[in-house]
């Protein structure tokens, strides 16, 4: 195994949100207020946006071998529902 010095290869990947491939890595990133699904490409060292507006995930990702399926953990802020309760006592 070569050694070397260590290089950063990712500004901003959330905690648990990348998923390491042969031909690169899935990764969530956040941009702002817009949560993407990015590919950073070993081979061009480029990092192309996969998917916009994907919510928050902070769980984690996974992708099968080829990386055309991805699953990840979509969280979404808990709601209230407002109800009417008649003839209450």
């Amino acid at each position: 195994m070569p050694s070397g010095e260590p290089k950063k290869i990712l500004e901003s990947a959330i905690l648990w949100n990348f998923w390491v491939m042969d031909l690169g890595i899935y990764y969530i990133h956040r941009a702002g207020e817009e949560i993407q699904l990015r590919f950073l490409n070993f081979a061009t060292d480029k990092s192309t946006i996969v998917a916009r507006n994907i919510g928050t995930s902070e769980l984690g990702l996974t992708a099968t071998p080829d990386g055309r399926t991805i699953l990840y953990t979509r969280i979404e802020p808990p709601a209230g529902d407002i109800m009417l309760a008649e003839n209450f006592r």
